[in-house]
């Protein structure tokens, strides 16, 4: 999957996701320093800062929100399925390997008449 953009070029869907976990881990940071100044500005004395606080912690969790719809997505258009991925190719090998053997013990002559 890609998505195109206006100079013709497209980004990856896993390109995509990076950008967007940057940008989240990013968010969470600035989020953090601000909770941390907002606590110590509070501590001091200065008004209405529970509000201010209150609408970050609100942002933070919004921001859980998205990274874990974003994460959902990834795991879906890799083809993960509960934190790993199949590979078929490696399955298909597996079964041809088998069925090798299979051949292989097989009596090659028929029942004696």
């Amino acid at each position: 999957m890609t998505k195109d953009t206006p100079d013709g070029e497209g980004l990856s869907a896993v390109r995509v996701l990076e950008i967007a976990n940057n940008h989240f881990d990013r968010a969470l940071d600035e989020l953090d320093k601000n909770l941390t100044k907002m606590d110590l500005a509070e501590k001091a004395g200065a008004v209405d800062l529970a509000k201010a606080i209150q609408d970050t912690r609100k942002a933070t969790q919004i921001l859980f929100e998205e990274r874990v719809k974003v994460d959902q997505f990834r795991k879906k258009t890799t083809g993960v399925a509960y934190d790993y991925a199949i590979d078929l190719g490696a399955a298909r090998d597996e079964i041809g390997r088998r069925l090798a053997c299979l051949r292989a013990t097989r009596d090659p002559e028929p029942v004696s008449e």
